[in-house]
């Protein structure tokens, strides 16, 4: 498991000439199934330059679901090679760990209108484990309020100082909801570990659907669905006023639909890869088609409904504007106008280079490979953000 071969490297020779080193830079390192994406990042008083960028892709698996063990011991190695090849000066990185070894969930709390950051603090510690399904001591988490619409917060904070003591003259208190996100500590530990052993200082460490959707909505104050239809996992989430707020994967994955059309029409891995690509939706092959894509699609589908319900349940202040369609199984054909019909909403599909300068003979390269990139993108932008 731990013998990774290097597949195939993106060749940055030929490149080196459009990247200039400069300061005040960052490194998103995103760990896949069977990828490695890493970009590099700088700002420039407000604009944000890609300095350098790769994709490498490994003959075993790099993450594995279900156990703690869950990263490949050998990736920080092949990373190092990869830095060297790029010519990356200096080891301080922001990483990824995958969404399905993490808890994002919201909860409703009460606490005092004027509540300090430490009360706030101790009352998520009391109801917390009532979410996470192990102890805090055994967890790494994090939570932020989420701020529902500005003109309805100002009216409810108002009429609460207006009231803000009751009859017995105790202070009135104000539910708000928290976004709480927790990762087992054995698991983050594995992740640093796989990396301070290959000389790497970890600048930050955050759950891979926050950098992704940080990608793509980076400033944007509007409601999204994000799709994140990766090789192994799908990742739905929401996103309210810029921030995450709902996230969950479901077991729909381009391998799995590969495997399938592979055991259902007799043919090798490739062959069915190549017409899952190919014709996607739209296949000629019934058997692949309905038996198959379309019941995978709608499973997707079907989730997704349900966390819309969801939100329009409890923030009755939003809309969902639009889908954001990422992840290496995306580009499945006939996708966007399926989902468009079935969610009857529009699907955007996802581009986290936007508002990224770089040179423009890379430009159908860099659109090429958007489904891929999210994550690292989001991981080098918050490596450039004022903490």
């Amino acid at each position: 498991m731990d013998n990774l071969k290097i597949k195939s490297l993106s060749d940055l020779s030929s490149f080196k000439a459009f990247f200039k080193k400069k300061k005040n830079r960052a490194i998103g390192v995103d760990v896949g199934s069977d990828s490695i994406k890493i970009v590099e990042l700088a700002r420039e008083k407000k604009r944000l330059i890609l300095k350098n960028y790769a994709l490498v892709k490994t003959s075993s698996d790099l993450i594995k679901e279900g156990t703690a063990d869950v990263i490949n011991n050998a990736t920080g190695k092949v990373i190092r090679n990869v830095f060297k090849k790029m010519e990356i000066k200096g080891s301080n990185i922001n990483i990824a760990v995958p969404s399905f070894t993490s808890l994002v969930t919201t909860m409703e709390l009460e606490f005092p209108i004027n509540a300090s950051e430490g009360v706030i603090e101790q009352i998520i510690q009391v109801e917390a484990p009532k979410f996470i399904p192990v102890p805090l001591s055994e967890a790494v988490y994090g939570w932020q309020i989420i701020e529902k619409d500005d003109k309805l917060e100002k009216d409810l904070i108002q009429t609460k100082e207006e009231n803000r003591k009751n009859k017995n003259g105790k202070e009135e208190n104000v539910k708000k909801r928290i976004v709480l996100v927790a990762i087992m500590k054995e698991i983050s530990r594995k992740y640093e570990k796989v990396f301070t052993d290959n000389k790497f200082k970890i600048d930050a460490i955050e759950v891979d659907i926050f950098s992704l959707t940080r990608a793509f909505t980076r400033g944007d104050k509007k409601n999204y669905l994000v799709l994140d239809m990766g090789g192994k996992i799908c990742n739905i989430a929401i996103v309210y006023k810029g921030e995450l707020i709902l996230s969950r994967s479901i077991d729909v994955s381009g391998y799995k639909m590969t495997e399938s059309i592979a055991e259902i029409m007799n043919i090798s891995q490739e062959r069915a890869e190549q017409l899952k690509v190919e014709q996607g939706l739209e296949s000629k092959y019934r058997d692949i088609k309905e038996q198959i894509l379309l019941p995978l699609v709608d499973t997707i589908c079907k989730e997704s409904k349900k966390a819309l319900a969801v939100f329009d349940k409890d923030y009755l202040d939003g809309k969902i504007e639009s889908v954001i369609l990422t992840g290496g199984s995306s580009q499945l054909k006939g996708l966007k106008g399926y989902l468009e019909k079935s969610l009857e909403l529009k699907v955007l599909v996802g581009n986290p280079w936007s508002g990224v300068s770089y040179p423009k003979q890379l430009e159908n390269t860099l659109i090429g490979l958007s489904p891929v990139f999210g994550v690292a993108v989001g991981l080098a932008i918050f490596g450039l953000e004022e903490k």
